[in-house]
């Protein structure tokens, strides 16, 4: 498996921290965290981002939609993580998973593991 680069949007510090040591956990590199829409826009123009996981309440409001869907638009792949349930109309647009907190530590890893290409033989 090709470790991935993974844009951690939350803006919790402690799920951010236990976000990052999964990424680490399941063998990829995570990235941020962004803990605004304007932090995850100078991350993804200065580092290279595979994946995405997106919480849709940051600090600035709910603008993980707005995130969601500007990332989708560059190619990078989403994943919401959020306590919040009702279908967004930025979401309904993109392709992206959504998994609901609090999550499973093994359901965030074997997505990941879906999302990254075997390594060529």
């Amino acid at each position: 498996m090709t470790s991935l680069r993974v844009l951690i949007c939350e803006d919790d510090p402690v799920q951010a921290l236990l976000l990052e040591d999964l990424i680490y956990e399941a063998g990829h590199r995570p990235v941020g965290p962004a803990r605004r829409f304007v932090d995850a826009l100078e991350i993804v123009d200065g580092t290279p981002v595979d994946v995405a996981i997106v919480d849709l309440t940051l600090l600035d409001g709910r603008s993980g939609p707005l995130i969601a869907r500007h990332l989708a638009e560059r190619g990078i792949r989403v994943i919401v993580l959020s306590g919040l349930t009702e279908v967004d109309p930025d979401l309904a647009e993109i392709r992206h998973v959504f998994v609901a907190k609090p999550a499973r530590p093994e359901v965030i890893s074997r997505l990941l593991g879906r999302v990254a290409p075997p390594v060529a033989a």
